[in-house]
């Protein structure tokens, strides 16, 4: 198992450094020349928009939330490998709770992205 230990190491910073780091510079770049609407605007908006554009404009960080739910998911799995009952148990009370907060902040831009999400 340790042979594999710092490919594991590596895949946990790749999704807990790399991937809201990205979305965080994506979400940047967009709202960055977003006032002007200049042609640098138009480009980053091409490039990432199958990132942000379902997101209203208040709510375009909720990739982050979107990568934190399935990290913690993730993590119920591998911290608790013996119990089952643990796992489903976390597991639905995670997606519960984000599901409460996806109908109560309502993030998306059409409407039944926000009730079929």
């Amino acid at each position: 198992w340790w042979a594999l230990f710092p490919l594991a190491v590596l895949g946990i910073a790749v999704y807990c450094l790399a991937f809201p780091l990205a979305s965080v510079a994506i979400v940047r770049a967009v709202a960055k020349d977003e006032a002007a609407m200049n042609d640098a605007h138009f480009v980053a908006w091409r490039t990432f928009a199958s990132v942000i554009a379902r997101f209203k404009r208040t709510h375009r960080l909720w990739v982050l939330v979107d990568l934190g739910r399935k990290l913690v998911i993730g993590m119920l799995f591998v911290l608790s490998p013996g119990s089952l009952v643990l796992q489903l148990g976390d597991t639905l009370l995670l997606l519960t709770t984000s599901l409460l907060l996806l109908v109560q902040i309502r993030p998306y831009r059409l409407t039944q992205h926000n009730t079929l999400a």
